[in-house]
């Protein structure tokens, strides 16, 4: 969808697109191009690598019931350095990338957004992947709004200067093995629970994993939040910040 030109795609009324991989704004640095998959019973199914924001801009709109499965390879939100990615999943709706992880932001910028009791499925997942221009950012928010990694792990700004966010909020819930932050030096990254540390408090959402584990860069994890009794169940390892702006948070795991 956008070869050298922008362009839109749309899935509607039921329709269903069987694909051999996804390109969402494949050329052209100036190109823009949407992908909107909308309504009950509308799938797109892609047997391949899908990538959102290859080159040039790419948005996917995945809403109301739609459905959107990457059966074989991985998924990446903005892919290339200088390409902006965005995919939002929401009202009810579903993201499926069946046999590989999601790399948000990884060359480029990107931005995930799993909202209003919608769900994604990966095995594992890496938000700000690969370079100084590499930022990702994903948003679970609203109740049932869920990002499953089920045994697999999540890394929050993974190498060269990557920056990666994880914002966990008003009864959003993301799960996985292993949540490593700002893995690699120069790199950053921020878990959050609730809102970010500038702006006022938010519900607080769940993060079910083992373990977070702070790397070699700029790792923390932020508790702005309006819950009088939130219980942090993962263990906190490493050397990072702990930074605690609103709300009472019970730290049960082994830190």
């Amino acid at each position: 969808v956008g070869y050298n030109s922008d362009s839109e795609l749309l899935i509607a009324g039921g329709g269903r697109v069987n694909s051999v991989g996804a390109d969402i704004g494949y050329s052209s640095a100036t190109s823009v191009s949407l992908a909107t998959i909308t309504g009950q019973n509308s799938v797109w199914n892609s047997d391949g690598i899908s990538r959102i924001g290859t080159v040039a801009n790419g948005t996917l709109i995945i809403d109301d019931s739609a459905t959107m499965n990457v059966t074989t390879g991985y998924a990446t939100i903005g892919n290339n350095s200088g390409s902006i990615g965005a995919v939002n999943v929401q009202n009810g709706s579903h993201w499926n990338i069946n046999a590989g992880h999601i790399i948000t932001g990884l060359s480029g910028n990107g931005v995930l957004n799993i909202l209003s009791g919608s769900t994604v499925n990966s095995q594992g997942g890496i938000i700000g992947s690969n370079g100084a221009g590499a930022q990702g950012v994903v948003n679970v928010s609203g109740t049932n709004s869920f990002w499953n990694n089920d045994a697999y792990n999540l890394t929050i700004g993974s190498q060269d200067n990557a920056t990666g966010f994880l914002n966990i909020s008003q009864g959003g819930a993301v799960k996985a093995n292993v949540v490593s932050l700002a893995l690699g030096a120069d790199t950053t990254g921020v878990l959050t629970i609730g809102a970010q540390a500038e702006e006022s408090a938010l519900a607080a959402g769940t993060l079910d994993a083992n373990s977070v584990v702070f790397g070699d860069g700029d790792g923390s994890i932020v508790f702005n939040h309006t819950d009088s009794n939130y219980q942090f169940n993962p263990a906190i390892s490493g050397s990072g910040l702990v930074e605690v702006y609103s709300g009472t948070t019970v730290f049960n795991g082994q830190n």
